[in-house]
């Protein structure tokens, strides 16, 4: 049996013949198709752009791609600092004046599931 990676189009050949004259066969074969795993299958990415970084007081947040979604800001232990509502090609500006200053984890959650997170510094 063939099939190029783990999913695609492969052919299966099979001989068949008489246990006591092997002469006597014939090969049977047919075609067979897998399809692509969903991890092949390529996906929406969610693209963000985060500035100034490090950031004073107020943070920029540009979603590149075409997902709606929510902002979430974490501090480096977890703790949630802010949340906001993301539309798709949308610019967002998020005041961090009251953040202490450290590194913080911004995050573009998409309303299906997919995620873009990146560090940013307060200064």
């Amino acid at each position: 049996m063939t099939c190029g990676l783990n999913y695609g189009d492969g052919k299966v050949e099979i001989y068949v013949y008489d246990q006591n004259d092997y002469s006597r066969g014939d090969t049977v074969s047919f075609s067979i198709h897998w399809p692509a795993p969903a991890s092949a299958i390529a996906e929406h990415k969610i693209s963000m752009l985060t500035y100034p970084n490090p950031v004073l007081d107020q943070l920029i947040i540009e979603n590149l791609s075409d997902v709606n979604g929510s902002i979430v800001i974490t501090d480096i232990l977890g703790k949630k600092m802010r949340q906001n509502r993301l539309g798709a090609n949308a610019i967002v500006q998020i005041d961090v004046s009251d953040f202490r200053k450290g590194v913080y984890l911004v995050s573009v959650i998409g309303k299906n599931g997919m995620q873009s997170s990146k560090k940013i510094i307060k200064k």
